[in-house]
Parts: C-alpha cells; structure tokens; sequence
C-alpha cells in the first residue's frame, strides 16, 4: 500500500479534536492494525510510541486515544 493510500485510510477511522493541552485524537484501532497502517512492525510501532511518550513527552497514551502534547515539535521530527 502506498503512504498516501495509508494516510487516507487512517484518515477515515479516526476522530480528532483540538484541546487546551494539544490534539486528541480518538483512534478506534490496535496497535496491530495502526502498525498494519504505516507499514510497522507492532513491536517497532510500540516502541516508537513508548519512546515519545516517555523520553521526549510529546504525546499521551490513554487507552485508543492518543494526545499530541506538542505536535509542532512531532512535526519537526517528521
């Protein structure tokens, strides 16, 4: 699958909401299916989302929701 089609599709199963500490977004997904999305590995997915939350606190893991504590900086690093 191409990155844009990727992108689209990820696009439709999710609900994004701006809030005072960043953007929420309500992913009704696993970790395998979001991995299975960008084309990770869940392991590799898993990681990555442990590493900006914990090292570099740019986002928030609250069950499927995830917020984008600081998304200029997440921007940055893309």
């Amino acid at each position: 699958r191409s990155t844009q089609s990727r992108s689209s599709a990820a696009s439709d199963v999710y609900k994004r909401q701006r809030e005072d500490n960043g953007i929420r977004i309500d992913l009704p997904l696993s970790h395998q299916d979001l991995a299975d999305l960008i084309g990770a590995a869940r392991q590799t997915l898993c990681q990555e989302l442990q590493r900006l939350t914990t090292k570099r606190g740019l986002i928030r893991l609250e069950g499927r929701r995830i917020t984008l504590t600081h998304p200029e900086a997440l921007r940055r690093l893309g």
